[in-house]
């Protein structure tokens, strides 16, 4: 966590570093100092998508479930424009999106397992 606070000092607009800290700090459970990141991320206008997708996915892990289908859906409205189709890196994270809407759309029950 040091190392992106110190990277952060030096430089606060460094988009990524605010991205992985929310990150690190949603793994950690502290869900609304991970939020507070992303948000700061999106200030700078950089790699919004990707921000609103781990934003999302924290809202998902808190159980803010409302908040996490704004956001992943945000993302895949933004992503389903053509400039977006052909991109690889966009396409992996309208994939992982879309994983993760579904994740909280459709829970696995034990008791809706398809049998074999």
């Amino acid at each position: 966590m040091r190392d992106y606070e110190k990277a952060l000092d030096l430089n606060p607009g460094h988009v990524r570093a605010w991205i992985n800290k929310g990150i690190t700090l949603r793994e950690l459970g502290e869900y609304n100092e991970a939020v507070e990141n992303f948000e700061t991320a999106l200030f700078f206008g950089k790699l919004e998508n990707n921000i609103l997708a781990e934003k999302g996915r924290t809202y998902h892990l808190w159980g803010e479930w409302n908040a996490a289908i704004a956001d992943y859906n945000r993302v895949l409205k933004n992503l389903s424009t053509r400039a977006y189709a052909t991109d690889r890196q966009n396409m992996r994270l309208r994939l992982q999106t879309e994983n993760w809407l579904n994740e909280l759309l459709l829970p696995m029950h034990p008791e809706w397992k398809i049998d074999e």
